[in-house]
């Protein structure tokens, strides 16, 4: 009986030995080579696989976050253009996004190198959101009145805003990353935030 329960605790020792030398095994394999790999992981898009006007969503984020790029990016200036900082962040993301998996810079790449919401809707042909052209007040009246009682029975809006108010919610979402986890609002800025006109 004594050496059936020595067995039983060798067995189980060598057990714990084995599936730990396992997992591991398996956490080693499981590394990411290079920044791009990791996104990937998590299943974010970089903005390098847009089709439709690839460079104006760059420009975009370029002047959407002048500042913060400045202090990140070293060769943008406060004199940069829209067109040059554009450039410039292109660069520094194709540069980082093949380089080896970096914590530290992580979280940038994933705010300034991937693809969100905005720019995933506007891939389709047909499609213009409502801040991306000028309109006058009876255009802006029209697509407000258009959406305004679904978007206040949603939570979108409350009673007495405005067609600003809209493009305020729009632009804070537009931002956001494209990745399952934001579908669902994904399909919801698709609602409010595309002209009238927008096939999608």
């Amino acid at each position: 009986m004594g050496s059936s329960i020595v067995k039983s605790i060798s067995a189980s020792a060598l057990f714990t030995l084995v599936s730990g030398i396992t997992i591991k095994t398996i956490g080693s394999v499981i590394t990411y080579p290079t920044n791009r790999a990791k996104l990937e992981s998590l299943n974010y898009k970089t903005l390098f696989e847009v089709k439709r006007d690839q460079f104006i969503r760059w420009r975009e984020v370029f002047v959407d976050n002048k500042e913060e790029l400045i202090r990140l990016i070293p060769n943008i200036t406060e004199s940069s253009t829209d067109n040059e900082g554009a450039y410039l962040l292109k660069h520094w993301c194709n540069v980082q996004l093949k380089s080896k998996y970096d914590p530290s810079i992580f979280n940038d790449l994933k705010r300034y190198c991937t693809l969100n919401i905005k720019a995933a809707l506007l891939e389709a042909p047909n499609t213009q959101s409502i801040d991306g052209i000028p309109l006058d007040m009876n255009k802006k009246e029209m697509i407000f009145n258009k959406y305004e009682e679904r978007a206040i029975k949603q939570g979108i809006l409350s009673r007495n805003q405005k067609f600003e108010d809209l493009v305020g919610w729009c632009k804070d979402n537009f931002i956001l990353p494209y990745i399952p986890s934001n579908y669902g609002l994904f399909y919801k800025v698709k609602e409010f935030c595309l002209t009238p006109e927008s096939k999608f």
